[in-house]
């Protein structure tokens, strides 16, 4: 059995990564992190903490997978 003892990043797949940035960055409060690189996708990550959430826009014709219900930020 591993024993994990920090989590890096969580990435979550979006289909508007403008929309989700006023989730996020607006709603949320956190902070755009400058230090992603130039990728071939558009996105984003946040600062949350020591970790991350990086946003990864997907086109709308790829399956993105199951929605998620919930989430749930202790502080």
């Amino acid at each position: 059995m591993s024993t994990f003892l920090s989590l890096h990043h969580v990435s979550v797949l979006v289909s508007d990564t403008g929309r989700a940035l006023r989730f996020y960055r607006d709603l949320l409060g956190l902070q755009p992190d400058d230090s992603r690189p130039a990728l071939d996708f558009p996105g984003a990550w946040l600062a949350v903490g020591e970790q991350q959430i990086h946003l990864i826009e997907i086109p709308a014709h790829m399956p993105a997978g199951p929605p998620v219900e919930s989430l749930a930020i202790a502080g």
